[in-house]
Formats: structure tokens, C-alpha cells, sequence
């Protein structure tokens, strides 16, 4: 009953180990009183200081797709050829993901690089 009473408290928030000792109607009478109190529950001090963790997952975002016929269309609409900054930009990509698609046409043929520039082959 001690253990119940103390549990009780700490549940209500208000202090209940008096109940203990009464007789039996006594006590169901104070428990009934006690079901309608409010719970203030009673919170261990390091439970309050504890700081909330919170995990964070870093994920990089995808590189936009470029298509290489994107990049086809690019060159052929620049007369005098386009850069791998001016492609970048221009397809709203890194220059990275640009530089990657030049290269695979340009194994294909289809692109030629003279100098800084890229042309249509």
C-alpha cells in the first residue's frame, strides 16, 4: 500500500501516503475524491534538463539530369560555341554533370571540344 500511495503521488502530484493508514471506507472515500483531482505529474529533475536529441540526416541532393540532347540543342543554337560555364548555366546544371554529358558526346562524335569550347561536330 506504501509503494501503491507513493506511485499515487508522484502520479497526482499532491501528496496521498496519509491515505494509507485509514480504515477501508475511509479510504475508498478519499480515492474517490482523488479521481476527480487533475494529474500534476511529478518530474524527475534530471528528466527536466535533459536536452531533446534530435538526429539529423545530411543527404546531398541530386545533380539535375542534363540530356544529352539538351546539351545537342545548346550547341547548335551557339554559332560560336559555348563553354562548359556557359553550358552549365545556361542548362541550369553544375558544371560537373555539363562536363560529364560533353564527354560522353564527344566519345560519341557528336562533340568537339577546340580549346575552352565545345562545337557540334
Amino acid at each position: 500500500r506504501r509503494a501503491a500511495g507513493q506511485s499515487l503521488s508522484r502520479l497526482l502530484g499532491t501528496d496521498v501516503s496519509a491515505l494509507v493508514d485509514l480504515g477501508d471506507s475511509e479510504r475508498r472515500r478519499a480515492v474517490r475524491r482523488l479521481g476527480r483531482v487533475e494529474a500534476h505529474p511529478v518530474v524527475n529533475a534530471a528528466q527536466r534538463a535533459a536536452p531533446a536529441r534530435v538526429a539529423v540526416a545530411v543527404v546531398e541532393a541530386p545533380a539535375p539530369a542534363v540530356s544529352e540532347s539538351q546539351v545537342l540543342l545548346s550547341l547548335r543554337t551557339a554559332i560560336r560555341g559555348r563553354t562548359l560555364g556557359e553550358l552549365a548555366q545556361g542548362l541550369g546544371v553544375p558544371e560537373a554533370a555539363a562536363l560529364e554529358v560533353c564527354r560522353s558526346l564527344s566519345s560519341q562524335g557528336r562533340v568537339v571540344q577546340r580549346g575552352q569550347k565545345f562545337f557540334v561536330a
